[in-house]
């Protein structure tokens, strides 16, 4: 379950940086050459999918830090 749940949050963190990557160089890009047809449309299409990934891998993160708690507190009983 652990090595499924770090698997998952790396691929999540990759598309979310990619995803908020790509967001910003497309409002960048809009910036620079004054265009705002490109900033409203790098939010349309990257916003919603960056904000799901980030929430995912927050997530998944929050339970792969309870898993290792779990693990900590099981040693510790058997000492």
């Amino acid at each position: 379950m652990k090595k499924s749940l770090e698997v998952c949050f790396i691929v999540s963190l990759i598309l979310f940086l990619l995803t908020g990557s790509l967001l910003v160089i497309g409002q960048v890009v809009g910036i620079l050459i004054q265009n705002g047809e490109l900033i409203t449309k790098s939010h349309e299409i990257f916003s919603k999918p960056a904000f799901l990934l980030s929430a995912m891998a927050g997530v998944i993160a929050y339970l792969l830090k309870q898993t290792k708690k779990q693990k900590v507190s099981e040693e510790s009983s058997e000492a």
